[in-house]
């Protein structure tokens, strides 16, 4: 299973993945988002690749994102929008994901 998070969320609140399946995360987000102490609780981060967008890798380099399998850098594609506007998906239904306004 995969997930999508939009380059507009700021906060991911606590258990945003609590006992998914999800293996492969994509972030959008080129400063990681917020988190909460418990966001990745019951959620095995070490079995899960995060990727993140092309030159942000170390942006991730910290806590709690440094416990995931591997940290992968997407290459751009380019074009308006790009990835973003191929993943649409209404996370904003989780009451602990909050974006811009």
């Amino acid at each position: 299973t995969e997930l999508t998070i939009p380059a507009s969320v700021t906060t991911l609140g606590n258990f945003i993945l609590n006992n998914s399946s999800v293996v492969k995360l994509t972030m959008l987000v080129t400063t990681p988002p917020n988190t909460a102490s418990k966001t990745f609780m019951n959620f095995g981060t070490s079995n899960v690749t995060l990727y993140v967008p092309e030159g942000c890798a170390g942006n991730y380099a910290s806590a709690p994102w440094n416990t995931f399998k591997e940290i992968v850098e997407l290459k751009d594609e380019g074009g308006e929008g790009g990835e973003g506007k191929k993943m649409q998906m209404d996370l904003f239904q989780n009451q602990n994901l909050k974006k811009d306004s």
